[in-house]
């Protein structure tokens, strides 16, 4: 890999307007044929669901990257033939995250587009398109835009008496499951579960509404990126099970297991556990 970085800290506010206005293209579009009476879907070769609305938004946000960004590799969900990371930048693009929620209509999808440099994400948009509504980081502080308000968010640093866990609402599994009942069974702490779908988990962590994600298998770092950016500059965490920090870039693009959460002491807790 070349070790050369073309956006520099300087820049990242800049960048990070751009990857707005790119996210809230690509949501007016998914919003359109969200607004359709039946939504047609295709399934691929791994059996997850894809719509016309991942493909528009695709094709915008690609398009456009390559407009603004035009010497930096974009690696997407929905692109085909994904080749390996050429070097230490790239754009990371999950152009409709939570197809199934798309699909269910509960508007629990986002559009996710992250900048990864040296194997870290350091730019995120994560937005909600029938919400409009971006979570962001600027590479320096972490965002809500809720229509024209606009708030610095921050996940808790501080462990109180209730934990309140947000889980997948689409792939909950019987080990977390398990997890779940074993921290139910904490004396010391009340425990609350909250359902979300795609990377919202993160968001909510990352604006203090909840304190603990726990995922068990594997995810692809699109599903991640953007979302992880935000919890880092909320002074929230994201690693693997073995208190690992994750890196971007890998040959597979598939991350381990891992865990979201808002202090160390909640880590400990849980490692304990699993």
């Amino acid at each position: 890999m070349e070790n050369k970085i073309k956006i520099r800290n300087n820049h990242y506010k800049e960048v990070i307007e751009i990857l707005k206005e790119i996210s809230s293209m690509a949501s007016k579009s998914i919003n359109d044929i969200y607004a359709s009476s039946k939504i047609d879907t295709i399934y691929k070769k791994d059996k997850s669901p894809l719509t016309q609305a991942d493909i528009e938004s695709n094709n915008i946000i690609i398009s456009l990257l390559r407009k603004h960004f035009k010497d930096i590799q974009v690696i997407s969900e929905e692109s085909d033939n994904i080749t390996n990371i050429k070097d230490n930048e790239f754009f990371l693009i999950d152009p409709l995250d939570g197809t199934k929620e798309f699909i269910k209509k509960n508007d629990e999808f986002t559009v996710n587009i992250c900048l990864i440099q040296n194997n870290q994400p350091i730019l995120g948009v994560v937005e909600i398109p029938p919400k409009k509504i971006q979570y962001f980081s600027d590479g320096f502080n972490s965002y809500k835009l809720d229509e024209n308000d606009l708030i610095q968010i921050e996940s808790n640093n501080m462990i109180n008496e209730q934990i309140t866990i947000v889980v997948s609402r689409s792939h909950l599994d019987q080990q977390t499951e398990i997890l779940l009942e074993k921290l139910k069974e904490l004396d010391d702490y009340s425990i609350k579960i909250i359902k979300a779908g795609s990377s919202l988990k993160l968001c909510l962590i990352s604006e203090g509404k909840a304190d603990l994600y726990i995922r068990y298998g594997n995810t692809m770092e699109w599903d991640m990126g953007a979302g992880h950016a935000i919890l880092r500059t909320a002074n929230g965490y994201l690693k693997e099970f073995n208190n690992k920090e994750i890196t971007y870039g890998k040959n597979n693009y598939k991350n381990s297991s891992l865990i979201g959460f808002s202090d160390n002491n909640i880590m400990q807790i849980v490692q304990k556990l699993i």
